[in-house]
This record gives C-alpha cells, sequence and structure tokens, in this order.
C-alpha cells in the first residue's frame, strides 16, 4: 500500500486498513450545513407550496437538501478502505472554471447576449489542457448557437442580442 494523502488518517480495523481523509470530512460537513442553512432559511422566510403548486421558495428547499445530501455523501465516502493519492490541483481549470460567470456577468450588458456566451464558453472550454483551436471553435459555436436558441428564441428573454458597446441590434 502506498503512503496515506495527506490531511488523512489511517485506523486500524481488522487486518484491512480505513483511511479517513480529514480534508474530505471537513468539506462533507460544510456542503451538509450550508445546504441545511439554505433549506431552513427558505422554509422560513418563503412560501413551499406543494409539488403541483410550487411556492417561491420550493426550489431553494430542494437544492439546499440536494446540497445537504451530497455533503452527507461526501462524509461517508471519507472513510475508505486502502489509501489514495492526492492529484495536484488543475490550477488551469479552477481559473478558466471561475473566470466563465465573471466574464458573462462584466459583458452581458455592454456586449449582449450573443458575444457574452462566446466569451463565457470560450473561457469554459479553455478549462482543459486538451482543447485545441479546432475544438474551441466548434464548443463555442454549437454552445452559443444552442444558448440563443433557448433564451432569444424560445423563451424571449429581453435581453438584447449585440450590445451597445458593438452597436446594439
Amino acid at each position: 500500500m502506498g503512503r496515506p494523502a495527506e490531511g488523512a488518517r489511517i485506523l486500524q480495523k481488522g487486518d484491512s486498513m480505513i483511511r479517513v481523509d480529514h480534508r474530505e470530512l471537513a468539506g462533507g460537513a460544510l456542503m451538509t450545513i450550508i445546504g441545511c442553512a439554505f433549506a431552513i432559511s427558505s422554509v422560513r422566510g418563503l412560501e413551499i407550496g406543494t409539488a403541483y403548486r410550487m411556492g417561491p421558495g420550493f426550489f431553494p428547499v430542494v437544492l439546499g437538501g440536494l446540497l445537504a445530501v451530497l455533503g452527507l455523501s461526501q462524509m461517508a465516502l471519507a472513510a475508505r478502505l486502502g489509501s489514495a493519492s492526492v492529484a495536484p490541483i488543475p490550477w488551469r481549470g479552477v481559473f478558466f472554471t471561475c473566470l466563465g460567470p465573471v466574464v458573462f456577468g462584466m459583458t452581458i450588458r455592454g456586449l449582449g447576449l450573443a458575444p457574452a456566451l462566446a466569451l463565457t464558453t470560450a473561457a469554459a472550454a479553455l478549462a482543459s489542457p486538451e482543447v485545441g483551436v479546432k475544438r474551441l471553435v466548434l464548443t463555442v459555436t454549437g454552445i452559443t448557437l444552442f444558448c440563443l436558441l433557448v433564451f432569444h428564441v424560445g423563451l424571449d428573454l429581453p435581453i438584447v442580442l449585440i450590445g451597445p458597446w458593438l452597436g446594439e441590434y
């Protein structure tokens, strides 16, 4: 067996080793606490309604509950048999994934929906080190067109396609 991951503690249990990863345990606990707090605050402040007639608090309660369940499952998986190594943090992916929503928020009013979607999709696609120019162009084109069909044509959102920075349309 290899060395345990940093932050993990090995406990003896019979003939097998149980690895308790305290970072996973803490992350799961944090997700559970946030999910429960979100659900409880929604229940206290918003009308829930029923599954047939959903109130404004129904969706936040469901999302908070799902987050709490995911946190509980992560806590349960924090104790695993054997040992595992910790992979390095993919900083490129973290950077570009966080950059996408920021770019969208900063450009939606000035550039309009179409260019903001294209830039956001490009930022998200660049999170993968395996993306080449051809795949980037195809991804940006496909996702931008799909989102325009859904949000501009299908839902008829009142957002300009091309904003004032590019000559409003």
